[in-house]
């Protein structure tokens, strides 16, 4: 159990799950989440425990030079990962965010958790991907949002691009908030293939739906990704209500859009004081 993590930086991870457990979008043990932090973010020195799964031989290379299962220089010496634990459920973490966590360091060459943490997220391998490439204090938040999930399903929404050409131009927040949103091929979840190509698609988009599973979403901190989930998921909904009524979504006209776009760039609700993994 990370009991050595600042109760500020539990306190935010709690509430978050309880956003996604209110959303529907965590049952059973579905969804997990993770945000990266520093030394000064512990209540105590990290001992290390178990020994977390090395990088298979041979796994593919992710942009940067990661591999998909996200390096095994990541994260580095002075870097951690806090992440949800497998079997946990986003209600549990809401109520008790230490006991539903997994707190990742590193041992000389080797990933371990921290003593006494369960073990990680079966989903681990994205994370770490996603992570390598993402600035000190990121997150990354996946769960299982209804209405994105069922758009996964459209053949005519499968093609490069469908799917981001269609719940962007619904509402000005998507065009806003948004920097994209990927549809990825439905891939065995948990394994370095996936993690390989969600870690691809992050140079064009912020939001990667899961063929099938779910969606996921990176922020500089974990309300932000979030957000982000939030924003794609309502823009799904929207175009399933204007397709129950029989109609064609008409969507914000092209210039607008455009200029919209040309604003992208910040977070909704505006700046957030640091999570406390950016650091040192």
């Amino acid at each position: 159990m990370p009991a050595s993590v600042r109760p500020e930086i539990l306190e935010r991870v709690a509430a978050v799950a309880a956003r996604l457990d209110r959303h529907g979008w965590g049952e059973a043990n579905g969804g997990n989440l993770s945000l990266q932090i520093g030394p000064r973010d512990l209540m105590e020195p990290f001992t290390p425990g178990e020994v977390v799964e090395a990088t298979p031989a041979g796994a593919a290379a992710a942009p940067g030079g990661a591999s998909a299962a996200g390096g095994a220089d990541w994260p580095g010496a002075d870097r951690y990962l806090l992440v949800t634990a497998t079997g946990s459920r986003m209600h549990e973490i809401a109520a008790d965010p230490a006991g539903g966590l997994c707190l990742l360091g590193r041992d000389g060459d080797r990933l371990v958790a921290s003593a006494g943490s369960r073990a990680p997220t079966s989903e681990l391998p994205s994370h770490r991907a996603l992570h390598a490439a993402l600035p000190p204090g990121g997150a990354v938040v996946h769960s299982h949002c209804d209405h994105l999930i069922a758009l996964s399903h459209l053949p005519s929404l499968r093609a490069e691009g469908a799917l981001e050409a269609a719940l962007l131009p619904l509402m000005p927040e998507t065009a806003l908030f948004l920097g994209g949103i990927a549809a990825l091929p439905f891939t065995m979840p948990g394994g370095v293939e996936l993690a390989a190509a969600t870690a691809a698609a992050l140079g064009r988009a912020d939001v990667m739906v899961w063929a099938c599973h779910g969606a996921l979403a990176v922020g500089p901190d974990l309300e932000t990704a979030l957000d982000r989930l939030e924003l794609a998921e309502k823009a799904a909904r929207v175009w399933w209500l204007i397709r129950a009524c029989g109609e064609e979504p008409a969507g914000i006209p092209p210039d607008c859009l455009a200029r919209l776009r040309r604003l992208h760039g910040g977070a909704p609700g505006g700046p957030r004081p640091p999570a406390g993994g950016g650091r040192p």
